[in-house]
Order: structure tokens, then sequence, then C-alpha cells
């Protein structure tokens, strides 16, 4: 058994065999099988994501000074991820 996580989703698979070798991926799909309480939570947790926003939204377009300081905010967070 293994638990491998892809953010955000966790896939618990049970390993059938092992190949010698390096293969295909159609082929290495037949050597595990994810369990089906993995694949239950996984889909649960896709639905969730679907009513998800992920950026607000304004109600209206930023002026002038918002988009300069929304600017500010994304380069900072490119360069260091401090906000200070």
């Amino acid at each position: 058994m293994l638990q491998i996580k892809q953010n955000p989703y966790q896939k618990q698979i049970m390993v059938l065999q092992i190949d010698s070798k390096r293969t295909s991926a159609p082929v290495a799909t037949q050597l595990y099988i994810e369990t089906p309480e993995s694949i239950r939570l996984n889909e649960e947790l896709k639905e969730n994501l679907k009513h998800t926003s992920w950026a607000p939204r304004p109600n209206t377009k930023p002026n002038s000074r918002e988009r300069k300081l929304l600017a500010n905010i994304k380069r900072l967070a490119k360069n260091d991820g401090n906000y200070d």
C-alpha cells in the first residue's frame, strides 16, 4: 500500500506487481489499483472544489491607484513572499 499526495488530492493505492523496467503509462496503470475509499474521498473533494472561488472578485474594476497596489503586492510575492 502506498499513499501518494497530488495536491490537493491524496491517493491510496495497492501495488499488484512491480515491473523490472520502465514501461508506458497504460501498462503501468495495470500494475496497481486505487482503493475504493480513496476514489470516493477524491470525488467528494473534487465536487467541493468546484464551488470554491480561488481568487476574490471585486465588485468594481480597480482604479489606477488600486492597480498599482495590486502590482506591488504581486511583485513582492514573486520576489520573496514577504509583504512587510
